[in-house]
């Protein structure tokens, strides 16, 4: 179980497919930061939600976007290069003003809720 926003399932998941056993289990996301897109959309909008689910033992499948930085092919990544080098994104790919926007968007957190991303492009 991973308890947070985006970022932490961001970090769960990848650590998860990059185990050396290429083993992949069942990931429960409870939802407990900022925006929680990741949890919203699979359904799961509140804790109750995610425990139903859990108590439930109900599984999804969730599709990854693998991006390789800085290499042709995963192959070529040396090991220990493996959590940098090598990502699976859940929900999106940005790049350039949407990854400033994101970052940004941190000191509006507080005060703005998930609305910090609409103030942050403001």
């Amino acid at each position: 179980m991973a308890a947070g926003g985006d970022g932490s399932y961001h970090e769960v998941v990848n650590g998860m497919l990059a185990r050396p056993d290429k083993l992949k289990l069942p990931i429960a996301m409870l939802p407990n930061g900022s925006g929680n897109d990741t949890c919203s959309s699979i359904g799961v909008k509140t804790l109750d939600d995610a425990l139903n689910y859990i108590v439930n033992a109900e599984v999804i499948a969730l599709d990854t976007v693998k991006c390789l930085i800085d290499y042709d092919h995963e192959n070529l990544i040396p090991e220990h290069k493996i959590l940098t080098n090598y990502r699976h994104m859940l929900i999106n790919a940005t790049l350039a003003v949407p990854a400033k926007i994101a970052n940004e968007a941190q000191k509006y957190k507080k005060c703005c809720g998930k609305n910090c991303y609409a103030v942050a492009t403001l």
